[in-house]
C-alpha cells in the first residue's frame, strides 16, 4: 500500500507506529546554536565517487567556524580537514555542489545570520573549488570573490548550479540600503571570474532563493525559485534555456501560490527524466505544514502534504535516487522531542508509511540532505540538535537510510 493524498492534504497511515529506526546518528561536529544553523535551500553534504562524504559545518565559535569534515566509512566517523572561512564573526554557511564526476566538488558560502538579522554585513560570498586527494584528504585548487558587499550592503544565503554548457550560477539574497532583491551572476570559466550582476527579483521583505540545473537533456535548463517573508505573495520562479544568451530569463511566475517559507525553508531536486521535486514549509492557512510538489517538465503538481503537524522548525531536505526521491523532515512531538523521518517515492509511488532515522527526544534544528546518490548508496540527511529550541550547546549530527534501487 502506498502513501496515498490529494491537493492540501494526506492520509496518514500510523505514521508514529509503523516506523522503523535505522542505525543510530552519529556525531560530525559540535555548534552552539541549533536554531536556524542553516536553511534548507543549501545543501551541506555531498558524496564522492571515492565514497568519500563531505560536510561543511557552522560551528559558531565551538572549536571553529565553518569547517569541513570528511568520512571515508559511509558516515561511521568524521574527521576535521579544513577550516573554509575561520572568523566567527561571521556566520558563513555553505552550498556545496559535486563535479560531474563526483572526482571533486564546487562550493559557495556567505552569511546566514541569526534569527533572520539581515541588514549591512561586511561578509563577502566566495567560489571555492576542491579536489579528492584520496583517503579523504580534498585539495582546493580554485577560489574566487563572487560577491562582495559595499558598506550599506549584506549578501545572503548563496546557492550554487552548472548548467550542461559548464556555466555556474550563484544567486543570493541582497540587502542594499533597506531594499532585499535576488540577484546573480555566472561564471562561464570554471568559477576563476563572474561577470555582471543580474537582477532576478525584488522583494518587499528579506527572503531567499534556489538556483537549479534540471531538464532533459541533463540540465539543458536553469531554474531560480524565490519567497521572503511576508507571507503576502506566492513563491515564485524564473527559467531559462542553458543555450540562451546569458542573462535571459522568463517572466516570474507564481508557481507556489501556498508559499515558501521565509524563502529558504524548501529543498529543490532535479531527476534525470527532467523533472524537479519540491519539498517545501508551506505558509498556506498559516499551517506551516511540509509539502511536495513535482514539475513534469511542462507543469507543477498540485501540493501533496507530507506533514500536517506544522511548525515553524518543520524542514524538509530532499535527496534524488535516479529518477526517485527520498523526502526527509524534522518531525515535532514537541519542543523537546524531535524525530527525523523520511519517506520514498520510488517509481512515482510513496512509501506506505515514513521510517524514523534519529529517533525521538530533543529539538532537531534544520534538516539538509545530500542533494544525490547512485542506486544502492544510502541517502543521508544532517540536522543539529540540542535539548530544546532557542538553547546553545548543539551537535551537528547525521543519519542514513538503506540504499535502494532506481527507477531512472
Amino acid at each position: 500500500m502506498a502513501w496515498t493524498g490529494r491537493s492540501g492534504a494526506a492520509v496518514w497511515l500510523s505514521m508514529l507506529v509503523a516506523v522503523t529506526a535505522q542505525a543510530a546518528p552519529v556525531a560530525i561536529a559540535p555548534t552552539s546554536y541549533a536554531n536556524g544553523t542553516t536553511v534548507p535551500t543549501q545543501r551541506h553534504l555531498l558524496r564522492l565517487s571515492s565514497g568519500t562524504w563531505v560536510a561543511a559545518v557552522q560551528q559558531q565559535n565551538v572549536g571553529g567556524a565553518l569547517e569541513l569534515y570528511t568520512s571515508t566509512d559511509d558516515g561511521a566517523s568524521w574527521q576535521h580537514v579544513q577550516s573554509l572561512q575561520p572568523d566567527p564573526s561571521f556566520r558563513d554557511t555553505a552550498d556545496l555542489l559535486a563535479d560531474d564526476g563526483f572526482n571533486g566538488f564546487d562550493l559557495v558560502y556567505s552569511v546566514e545570520p541569526q534569527s533572520g538579522a539581515f541588514g549591512p554585513i561586511a561578509g563577502p560570498v566566495v567560489f571555492e573549488h576542491f579536489a579528492d586527494a584520496g583517503g579523504g584528504a580534498v585539495s582546493q585548487d580554485r577560489t574566487s570573490s563572487v560577491f562582495t558587499p559595499a558598506s550599506s550592503q549584506g549578501c545572503f544565503r548563496a546557492s550554487l548550479t552548472r548548467d550542461a554548457a559548464g556555466r555556474l550560477y550563484v544567486a543570493i539574497l541582497l540587502y542594499d540600503g533597506g531594499s532585499y532583491s535576488v540577484v546573480l551572476k555566472t561564471s562561464s570559466d570554471g568559477g576563476a571570474t563572474w561577470g555582471a550582476r543580474q537582477l532576478l527579483a525584488a522583494l518587499p521583505d528579506a527572503g531567499g532563493a534556489r538556483v537549479v540545473a534540471f531538464g532533459s537533456p541533463a540540465l539543458s535548463r536553469v531554474a531560480v525559485l524565490y519567497d521572503d517573508y511576508s507571507w503576502s505573495q506566492s513563491g515564485y520562479w524564473r527559467t531559462r534555456n542553458a543555450s540562451d544568451a546569458d542573462g535571459t530569463w522568463s517572466a516570474p511566475d507564481n508557481a507556489f501560490p501556498d508559499g515558501l517559507y521565509h524563502g529558504g525553508a524548501f529543498s529543490v531536486v532535479a531527476t534525470p527524466d527532467g523533472h524537479l521535486h519540491l519539498g517545501y514549509h508551506s505558509e498556506a492557512g498559516g499551517n506551516e505544514d511540509l509539502r511536495y510538489m513535482e514539475y513534469d517538465g511542462a507543469t507543477w503538481s498540485s501540493p501533496l502534504v507530507i506533514e500536517p503537524n506544522g511548525w515553524w522548525a518543520n524542514q524538509p531536505g530532499l535527496t534524488a535516487v535516479g529518477n526517485d526521491v527520498v523526502y526527509f523532515w524534522n518531525h515535532l512531538s514537541s519542543a523537546s522531542d524531535m524525530t527525523m523521518m523520511s519517506l520514498r517515492r520510488i517509481s512515482g509511488a510513496w512509501d506506505a508509511s515514513p521510517t524514523s532515522v534519529s529517533g525521538g527526544g530533543d529539538f532537531k534544528g534544520y534538516t539538509t540532505a545530500v542533494e544525490r546518490v547512485p542506486a544502492g548508496v544510502r541517502a543521508r540527511v544532517a540536522w543539529s540538535e540540542s535539548a530544546t529550541e532557542n538553547t546553545n550547546g548543539s551537535t551537528v549530527f547525521t543519519a542514513a537510510i538503506a540504499g535502494f534501487g532506481s527507477s531512472g
